[in-house]
């Protein structure tokens, strides 16, 4: 004789609870996508998840194990929004980088961040030192130098110590760090 399939007493509603998780984790977690996403096109993906994971798992009858299953995949879908997200502004910075120099930025169409103009303002007004230290962060050579580990300065007999981090600006830039302490000028300059 065969066995009838029991029914399924529980049904998957978005409406309700899951969609009461996904605003509040948006509340939380929105800003990180911000950029990107609009907030309503994020409660259509959640939207679109809870399909998703209500197909794949029929068989689930307990609430509880289905929200939790909804919120692992919300997670991981979420997190890879936020990093996808990340990567384009990343890429989008390198090719600005390697196209234009840091005082053309105010006249590039398309906008790198929501502070770009007062970032322009900054650096026109800046000091003849930092101009010169940022047009050297547009030069790869300078920049290898940059990276490299500072050197040791040996004064007398004394032990060898590691040179500053202006003495390694100065160094680079060719200015004399007794004269100028480019350093704290980029700390006055913009803080």
């Amino acid at each position: 004789m065969a066995q009838k399939r029991k029914q399924l007493s529980f049904v998957p509603e978005f409406k309700g609870k899951i969609e009461g998780y996904v605003v509040n984790y948006l509340k939380k977690n929105y800003w990180r996508v911000a950029a990107h996403h609009e907030y309503e096109d994020l409660l259509q993906e959640a939207y679109f998840k809870f399909l998703v994971v209500k197909d794949k798992y029929p068989e689930v009858v307990d609430p509880p194990h289905f929200m939790a299953l909804f919120k692992t995949a919300w997670n991981n879908h979420f997190i890879n929004l936020s990093k996808t997200q990340t990567k384009d502004i990343t890429i989008i910075e390198s090719q600005l980088m390697g196209e234009i120099s840091l005082f053309e930025l105010s006249d590039k169409k398309g906008r790198v961040n929501d502070h770009e103009g007062d970032v322009t303002i900054l650096l026109k007004q800046a000091p003849e030192e930092i101009q010169l230290l940022f047009a050297a962060l547009d030069d790869t050579d300078l920049v290898k130098l940059l990276r490299q580990k500072s050197q040791k300065i040996r004064n007398g007999n004394r032990r060898a110590r590691r040179e500053t981090t202006n003495q390694a600006l100065c160094r680079i830039l060719g200015l004399n760090p007794e004269d100028v302490d480019i350093r704290n000028m980029l700390f006055n300059h913009f803080l």
